[in-house]
């Protein structure tokens, strides 16, 4: 029990983030269909902003009723 507790804990995130570090990596350094690097930095800030603007709607302009 205490071997996947473990492992759940600290070996799978660990792996995971690896995973996650390689394929953010390649999609930097080799662009994505030959598209230019300006066009992916508008497809992560476009979202973002959609995210950012929900976030905010539920903390900030807030109304009693």
């Amino acid at each position: 029990m205490v071997y996947w507790g473990t492992t759940i804990k600290f070996l799978i995130p660990g792996a995971l983030w690896f995973i996650l570090v390689g394929a953010f990596q390649g999609d930097v350094i080799k662009s994505y269909s030959g598209y230019a690097w300006y066009w992916q930095l508008a497809g992560i800030f476009i979202p973002t902003l959609g995210l950012l603007s929900f976030l905010l709607g539920l903390c900030v302009w807030v109304k009693e009723e």
